[in-house]
């Protein structure tokens, strides 16, 4: 495996880049395709708890649950629009790094 020096680091060569990038792609298209067949089993696991309904189905080494959960979100708009000013007072930035493959 060939790369080039900088006096940074050690980067990999254009066509050692290239394969990587090639990789990764293929893997996310595997998990995309592996999450769409997730989403599809969920999908089919939801009917059949609807349809004999439960909330719950129970096998010898298996319990799927499919419930109802309540929250509460906050409602930013309609609190700046009560109370202007009063959001920017309790927030604060959130840094972070993203990476992304195109």
């Amino acid at each position: 495996m060939e790369t080039t020096t900088n006096s940074a680091a050690t980067i990999p060569t254009a066509e050692e880049l290239s394969a990587m990038i090639r990789d990764y792609r293929e893997y996310r298209r595997i998990a995309d395709d592996a999450a769409a067949a997730m989403d599809a089993i969920a999908n089919r696991l939801k009917a059949i708890i609807t349809a004999f309904s439960g909330a719950e189905l129970r096998g010898p080494d298996y319990v799927v649950r499919w419930t109802t959960v309540n929250g509460t979100t906050l409602d930013k708009k309609a609190l700046d629009a009560a109370h202007p000013g009063l959001i920017a007072q309790f927030t604060r930035p959130n840094v972070y790094k993203r990476f992304t493959v195109t």
